[in-house]
């Protein structure tokens, strides 16, 4: 089977040529969804032959995955990131892949790579990640960051085969990211409810031991720190937000309180 293929970019110009690269022979078409990137992505990718479409972020990978579900040609869609690739297994499932009715969408187990590193065990096999959709499904809007497709009707189904996810070159980036997303998060989120900090940086260490993310050496370490900064960040951010929605509220009384 052929697919459509989508990517988001941005600043990605030291991964798209690969990951295009590692689409093409799986797919009819890849289309590129960049957020005005300042660096060559656009360009590197057009040469490749993808079809390239600008269109700003505005921190909601939601709505920009299903902008691009929306202009695919196939019924069945690859919706990756840049910074990952299928394996031989994940290529050869994917074309011997004939779904039967009723089902929507496929998962494959993701192993991150960090600094050149493989994790072997720092949320392998525990990460499975949505990344052959019918044409027709679309990301749940309450997850701006952190997006899952909608699959509430519908089966679903793990396909053989890995993505391979380099995704942080460094401490710096890991941590980088982790604040932009954390930050980005918290605001969105801060009017649901949350598990207490102490609760999830407790569930991120526990990787520690569980996933024995500890074999995986300093690598691992620095990933499970960056979790647990993470949190602490969406936490500061979600508690900014509120204390700005709460005070944006009772500024408004006043003006509810005067009769016409």
């Amino acid at each position: 089977m052929k697919y459509s293929a989508v990517i988001l970019t941005r600043n990605e110009q030291h991964n798209i040529a690969e990951c295009i690269g590692n689409l093409q022979p799986l797919a009819n078409e890849v289309i590129v969804v960049d957020d005005y990137s300042a660096d060559d992505t656009p360009n590197i990718a057009a040469d490749l032959g993808a079809i390239v479409f600008q269109r700003p972020l505005n921190n909601n990978w939601a709505e920009q995955r299903d902008f691009g579900m929306e202009i695919t040609a196939s019924p069945w869609v690859l919706m990756v990131d840049a910074d990952e690739r299928f394996d031989s297994l994940a290529h050869k499932s994917l074309t011997e892949f004939n779904p039967i009715n009723g089902v929507r969408a496929a998962s494959f187990i993701r192993r991150s790579h960090f600094n050149g590193r493989p994790l072997n065990h720092f949320r392998y096999k525990g990460d499975p990640q949505f990344r052959a959709l019918h044409s027709n499904v679309r990301y749940m809007p309450t997850r701006p960051v952190h997006e899952l497709p909608d699959l509430v009707e519908g089966e679903t189904i793990r396909l053989p085969g890995q993505i391979e996810h380099y995704w942080h070159l460094d401490t710096k980036e890991l941590f980088s990211k982790w604040k932009r997303y954390s930050e980005i998060e918290g605001r969105m989120l801060a009017e649901k409810s949350q598990r207490p900090l102490p609760v999830k940086i407790v569930r991120h260490l526990a990787r520690i031991p569980i996933e024995q993310a500890y074999l995986d050496g300093w690598a691992g370490i620095v990933n499970v720190a960056g979790e647990v900064y993470g949190d602490i960040i969406h936490a500061r951010a979600r508690k900014n937000a509120i204390r700005e929605l709460t005070a944006n509220n009772i500024s408004a009384l006043p003006s509810l309180l005067i009769p016409n």
